[in-house]
């Protein structure tokens, strides 16, 4: 019963008494509950969101490979938005504001050919910059020194790095248009990875009403 309601409060995105209602127990239940499996699985969650190593990249540069042609790609790296309410007790509030001018928190995430998370960073404001958020992280040093012939592939937003690339943001020949094109098709997959994430748990859709340092907490349950 305590999966159900926690499952049912992040898929349904309803507010905490709604939830009460619908299984008949106390409204001060649900938080607890929430809190409880939420735990749980975020206990969990290197078990199932890990860096691939030795023979698995190798497997996932062979599936990259096959989907547009793009050799050697180790996963595909994107942040998204998640939205909150106006930090009542923050006297950073306007750290959450991000470029479309409402309050988030920036999530960066890592893929791979198969839509699962290999690498989440889920701790900066919205106004962070996606290249801040990918220089600050663990993943960054892990790449920078990592001797692999495997890259992962990003936007314009992110810096194009030995590990990493990037879209021509004029391209002239041939051989750069192919490369966008191709670049663009491989990596749609991290963008159509989010958009099942975000739908599959609606609370990620609307405004959440937590402060940031639950809501942290609560975005990694829904990835793990």
């Amino acid at each position: 019963m305590k999966v159900i309601i926690a499952l049912r409060f992040h898929a349904s995105g309803s507010f905490q008494n709604i939830i009460a209602e619908t299984f008949n127990i106390d409204q001060s239940t649900v938080p607890r509950t929430i809190h409880s499996v939420s735990n749980a699985l975020v206990r969990r969650a290197p078990k199932f969101i890990k860096f691939p190593s030795g023979q698995v990249i190798e497997e996932n540069k062979v599936k990259f490979y096959a989907v547009a042609n793009f050799p050697n790609i180790l996963g595909l790296i994107d942040g998204t938005h998640v939205r909150i309410i106006a930090p009542s007790n923050s006297q950073h509030e306007e750290q959450f504001v991000n470029r479309k001018v409402y309050h988030s928190i920036n999530v960066q995430v890592i893929v791979n050919v198969d839509s699962q998370f290999i690498n989440v960073v889920v701790k900066w404001h919205g106004s962070s910059h996606d290249s801040r958020v990918l220089k600050e992280s663990r993943v960054f040093m892990q790449c920078e020194q990592s001797n692999h012939d495997a890259y992962l592939l990003g936007d314009s937003g992110y810096p194009c790095k030995k590990f990493l690339l990037t879209p021509y943001l004029h391209p002239q020949t041939r051989q750069e248009i192919s490369f966008n094109r191709s670049h663009e098709v491989t990596r749609c997959a991290v963008e159509r990875t989010i958009g099942q994430w975000k739908r599959r748990f609606h609370c990620l859709h609307s405004e959440i009403r937590l402060s940031p340092a639950k809501l942290l907490f609560r975005v990694e349950c829904c990835i793990t």
